[in-house]
């Protein structure tokens, strides 16, 4: 609007530079995500591998071999045999992510399930939510090695609780008691024992090097 100052004079409205953006007046909003500047390193986040179709031949087959050793050798050691399926059904779904260790779990546990004396799908529903939860550990802390040691050692103990959980719904009460005390105990102390074997040899065998990482780059919105 233009006024009109006495004498005829019209006196032309303030000057108003132009208007900073809004990040430049107050930038403390909330929300607002900037671009880094130059020469800034982008931030990476890991991402769990991406098994190809000879990595998933190649754990599949290791599980199986996992599953013979398991029922053939492994019960000859004291307190009963070591839990070597389960080892690798946790290192595989912290190495590949839940999707590869819910799959491998239920495959391995159905497996096992039909070699066994008891209600065929306990194990393999099992193995298959154990492989899950190893699969949901952040990439950044399931590389580390003592957090999939320590991952692998819960989960081979978490293992036999839940079986018999399961055998309670069945009315199978086998595995409770003190088998079940000495079956926890073992999973414990062989899972620690077989679980820095394991964890190397699976991440060489599926191909460590070809494991892929995406970037998370931050833009101005």
């Amino acid at each position: 609007m233009t006024l009109i100052a006495p004498g005829g004079r019209r006196t032309p409205p303030p000057s108003r530079g132009p208007v900073p953006p809004r990040s430049a007046q107050d930038p403390r909003v909330i929300g607002l995500a900037l671009a880094p500047p130059a020469g800034e390193p982008i931030e990476t986040v890991a991402a769990p591998a991406r098994l190809s179709g000879s990595a998933r031949l190649g754990a599949g087959l290791l599980l199986v071999i996992g599953l013979l050793l398991q029922r053939t050798v492994l019960p000859l050691l004291p307190w009963g045999p070591a839990d070597l399926v389960t080892v690798l059904v946790a290192v595989l779904g912290l190495y590949a992510g839940p999707v590869a260790g819910c799959l491998s779990g239920f495959g391995i546990g159905l497996a096992s399930d039909a070699l066994s004396d008891h209600a065929l799908g306990r194990l393999a529903a099992v193995l298959c939510l154990i492989g899950y939860l190893c699969g949901m550990l952040p990439a950044a802390r399931a590389n580390r090695f003592p957090i999939a040691w320590v991952s692998v050692g819960a989960a081979c103990v978490v293992t036999p609780l839940l079986f018999a959980l399961t055998g309670a719904f069945v009315g199978d009460d086998r595995a409770a008691g003190t088998l079940l005390a000495t079956r926890c105990l073992a999973g414990l102390v062989y899972g620690l024992l077989l679980a820095p074997i394991a964890y190397p040899l699976t991440r060489r065998l599926l191909g460590e090097r070809s494991r892929r990482r995406r970037r998370v780059r931050r833009t101005a919105q």
